[in-house]
C-alpha cells in the first residue's frame, strides 16, 4: 500500500536525523535514542488502532492511514530541528495521540451520531458550508450549493476529496497535521527569540509545551474549519520573518502569507502590519529584496482573492461592528454578552471603546469550563475538552507578567512580534465583542512565547509568586462572577 511505503520511508529519514544529533549535547538535556523513538512510534500507531477500534466508523482502515501520515509528517519536520530533543520528542508524542484521539471522537460523533457515516457526516454552520460547497464543487449534486460561497477553505476541502475521496477523513487529518506543525513552529520561535541556560532545545520544548497546553489550539484539529490551518499559518509567518533573508525562510514566509489570505482575506491587513513592525529588525540592504517579496506576496494575494470575490474584505471588516455581527455568530456566550450590554443594533465607535475592555476580558475567558455538553451538535463530542479552559487562564497570567516584567528585557524581535500578535489578538475583541475567541487563536502560539521567558528566566522572581497568587484569586471571582450573570441571562444554564 502507498501509504505504509510512503511511513516506513518518512520513519527512516526521522531515524537518520536523530543519529546524526550529536548524543553529547548538553543543552538536549539527555540524549535521544532511536529506539526510544520506534517505540513511541508503536506506541502511536498502537493508540490509534485502538482508538479507532473502540470509536468504529465504516471507513477504519482510511481512518487509521490518515491518522499515521498525521504523525509521520510532523515527526519528519521535528526531526528536521537543530533544537530537537528527547523532551521535545515526548511533548510531540503526547500532542499527537491527543490530536489523534479527538478526531477520532469527532469522526464518530460526526458518522454515527450527527450523520450517516464520513461520507455523509453530520455538519452545521461553518464545517457545513465547507463541506457541501467542496461536495458540490467536487460534481456530487445530491447537496445544495450553499449561498456564501467563501471559497478559501471550500477549496482545501475540495482539493481533499478529489485526492481522497468522499470523506471528511481527509480534511482533518490535515487540520490535525497543521495543528501539530503549528505547535514545532512555536517551539522553533522560542528556541530562536528565547535565551535559556539549559540551551534552544529546552526553550523550545517549553514552547511546544505552552501552546499544545492551550485547549483551544490542540482542539482545532478536530474541526473541520479554517483556523487549524491558520493555527499553523501565522507562527509559521512570524518565525520566517525573523530569518527572512534565508531562502527557505522567505519560502515558508510566502506560503504562509498564500494560506493565510486565501483561507481569510481580512488579515490581509494583519499580514502586512507583520511585516511593518518587524522592519526595525531587519537590515534594509541585505533583506530589502525578501521584503520586497513578502509584500509583494500580500498585495497580490489580496487583489486575486477580491477580484474573485473570496471572502470578505478587509474595509468590510474594518465597518463590523457587536451588532452587525451578532446575527452571523449566535452562540450561548454572544447572547448572555449582548443582552449584558444591552445591544441589539449597532454600537457607535466610542461606544465600542468603552466596551472594549470587557470584550478582552470575554474573549480571553471564552469558552467557559462549564456546560461542557454545550456546543455537541457543532463541534462533536470532543467539545468537551475545548472547553478545558485553566490552562489557558494560567499562561494567561504568566503573559501579563512578561508584559509587565520581561517584555522590555526581551530581543528587540520578540519584542515587536509580540506587539504584533498583540494588536492581532485584541482585533476581534474590539470589532466583535469578544464573543468569538476563536478568531484570536492564530496568534497565541506567539503570545504563549511570554509565559515561555517568563518560566524560563523570571520564574525565580518573588514577584511572580505574589503575582499569581493575586490572578488566581481575580481568576476565581471573575468566573464566579460570569456563572451568575450567565445563569440569569441564559436560558439553558
Amino acid at each position: 500500500m502507498w501509504f505504509f511505503a510512503y511511513f516506513c520511508k518518512n520513519y527512516q529519514m526521522v531515524i537518520n536525523n536523530v543519529q546524526s544529533l550529536s548524543f553529547s549535547d548538553r543543552n538536549t538535556r539527555c540524549a535521544i535514542r532511536p529506539r526510544w523513538i520506534a517505540i513511541g512510534a508503536v506506541a502511536y500507531v498502537a493508540a490509534c488502532a485502538v482508538m479507532l477500534a473502540v470509536m468504529p466508523n465504516r471507513m477504519y482502515w482510511e481512518g487509521l492511514a490518515a491518522l499515521l501520515a498525521m504523525g509521520a509528517v510532523a515527526a519528519g519536520v521535528y526531526s528536521r530541528m537543530s533544537w530537537r530533543s528527547a523532551g521535545g520528542w515526548a511533548v510531540l508524542g503526547v500532542a499527537a495521540t491527543a490530536a489523534a484521539t479527538l478526531i477520532s471522537v469527532n469522526w464518530y460523533y460526526f458518522a454515527n451520531v450527527g450523520g450517516t457515516g464520513l461520507d455523509n457526516p453530520g455538519l452545521l454552520y461553518d464545517p457545513a458550508r465547507s463541506w457541501r460547497g467542496a461536495i458540490y464543487m467536487a460534481g456530487y449534486h445530491d447537496v445544495e450549493p450553499v449561498d456564501d460561497m467563501f471559497l478559501g477553505h471550500i477549496s482545501v476541502v475540495w482539493a481533499c476529496i478529489k485526492l481522497f475521496g468522499r470523506s471528511v477523513i481527509a480534511p482533518m487529518a490535515v487540520n490535525g497535521t497543521a495543528i501539530l506543525l503549528g505547535g514545532i513552529f512555536t517551539g522553533s520561535l522560542a528556541a530562536r527569540l528565547i535565551p535559556s541556560r539549559q540551551g534552544a532545545a529546552y526553550a523550545g520544548m517549553w514552547g511546544m509545551i505552552m501552546i499544545f497546553a492551550v485547549a483551544a489550539f490542540l482542539y482545532m484539529s478536530a474541526l473541520m474549519t479554517k483556523d487549524a490551518l491558520l493555527c499553523c499559518a501565522v507562527p509559521a509567518f512570524a518565525r520566517a520573518m525573523v530569518d527572512i533573508r534565508r531562502p527557505k525562510w522567505l519560502a515558508v514566509a510566502v506560503v504562509a502569507i498564500v494560506t493565510v489570505i486565501w483561507l481569510r482575506t481580512s488579515m490581509a491587513s494583519m499580514m502586512l502590519l507583520g511585516v511593518i513592525l518587524m522592519t526595525p529588525c531587519l537590515n534594509w540592504r541585505r533583506d530589502s529584496v525578501a521584503i520586497a517579496v513578502v509584500v509583494a506576496t500580500i498585495i497580490a494575494m489580496y487583489v486575486l482573492e477580491r477580484s474573485l470575490a473570496m471572502g470578505i474584505a478587509v474595509q468590510d471588516m474594518g465597518q463590523a461592528n457587536i451588532g452587525l455581527m451578532a446575527d452571523n455568530h449566535k452562540g450561548s456566550n454572544q447572547d448572555v454578552w449582548l443582552s449584558v450590554i444591552n445591544r441589539d443594533g449597532g454600537l457607535h465607535i466610542w461606544q465600542q471603546l468603552i466596551v472594549f475592555p470587557a470584550g478582552i476580558l470575554v474573549q480571553f475567558l471564552i469558552p467557559f469550563p462549564w456546560d461542557l455538553s454545550a456546543g455537541g451538535h457543532f463541534m462533536g463530542y470532543a467539545a468537551t475538552y475545548y472547553r478545558f479552559a485553566f490552562p489557558w487562564y494560567i499562561i494567561g497570567g504568566l503573559i501579563l507578567y512578561y508584559i509587565a516584567k520581561g517584555w522590555r528585557r526581551s530581543t528587540k524581535p520578540l519584542k515587536f512580534l509580540y506587539l504584533w500578535a498583540a494588536i492581532c489578538w485584541l482585533a476581534p475583541a474590539y470589532m466583535l465583542g469578544g464573543t468569538v475567541s476563536r478568531y484570536g487563536t492564530p496568534f497565541a502560539p506567539i503570545l504563549v512565547l511570554g509565559a515561555v521567558y517568563v518560566v524560563l528566566n523570571l520564574r525565580h522572581e518573588k514577584s511572580l509568586r505574589r503575582w499569581m497568587w493575586i490572578f488566581c484569586v481575580l481568576m476565581a471571582a471573575g468566573l464566579t462572577a460570569c456563572y451568575l450573570i450567565m445563569k440569569n441571562y441564559a436560558q439553558n444554564i
